[in-house]
């Protein structure tokens, strides 16, 4: 309890304020709700083009048609049938007011709470860790270097599934630029990124570490990956399913002490 009280304490007395980043945070939390909570979505998942394009996008908002403010027939329902969320644009906030009668006051809370918890865990995150580095790690380890480093590894790693991407012709660069710039924020389930963050902010080397982390991804997904074509491959690395978080971690801490051992014997 002690060594808890202290790391709450330590935790309230970091600042909580970058005003670059804040907005930012709020609009990505937006369109995690957002993601959740369009039932289109939800069933077309595996069209990661159509995930992309909707979750990317700051004034598309296909639940509701721009004339009435109802939900489309191919949504299966109406307006008050589909919970609203915080808008990020006029045509939002038109909507919000053309429907008023729909009580979602406790789903704008959550997102509220969510979005304020995200943003206070960041920000605190990297001014006690990053944004007082005087050689911060972006420009000691660069983000071509952190790529170049996670392919080897991936070769070395899965070369089953390196040479099966290479022959499908999958633009793994792209891939893995936006996995390790982003700590998959743009494609980790919100619920996975919380408890895999939750980890990296209890570590001393979590970029390192993130690396093997990646690399357990692809191990846990291989299969489904190797039934896939290129397409499709694209869409589940840029919008992974739900992972087991717990046993992703384990796994990328034995794969690092499996190629750490190797090399010791090389």
């Amino acid at each position: 309890m002690t060594t808890v009280r202290n790391k709450f304490l330590e935790y309230e007395g970091v600042s909580k304020r970058i005003p670059s980043i804040e907005k930012d945070v709020r609009i990505e939390v937006l369109r995690y709700f957002r993601h959740r909570m369009n039932p289109t979505q939800q069933r077309h998942k595996q069209d990661g083009n159509s995930l992309i394009r909707t979750s990317r996008s700051t004034d598309n908002f296909p639940e509701y048609s721009q004339e009435n403010g109802q939900a489309p027939a191919e949504s299966g329902g109406g307006g008050p049938d589909i919970p609203r969320i915080l808008p990020s644009t006029q045509y939002g906030l038109a909507i919000m007011r053309e429907n008023s009668n729909v009580d979602d006051s406790e789903l704008i809370n959550d997102q509220r709470r969510l979005s304020h918890c995200v943003e206070n865990v960041l920000c605190a995150y990297l001014n006690r860790h990053l944004v007082s580095q005087e050689e911060p790690y972006n420009e000691t380890y660069p983000i071509p270097q952190r790529v170049a480093t996670f392919l080897t590894l991936f070769r070395k790693t899965l070369p089953e599934l390196y040479a099966y991407f290479e022959a499908e012709e999958v633009d793994i660069l792209s891939v893995a630029t936006s996995w390790l710039q982003h700590l998959l924020a743009r494609e980790m389930q919100s619920h996975d990124l919380m408890r895999l963050w939750d980890t990296y902010f209890a570590v001393p080397d979590l970029l390192d570490l993130h690396l093997y982390v990646c690399l357990a991804i692809l191990t846990n997904c291989r299969d489904a990956l190797e039934d896939l074509d290129r397409s499709e491959t694209m869409s589940m690395l840029f919008s992974l399913p739900p992972l087991n978080v717990d046993r992703i971690i384990s796994d990328a801490i034995n794969i690092r002490l499996s190629l750490e051992h190797d090399e010791m014997y090389e």
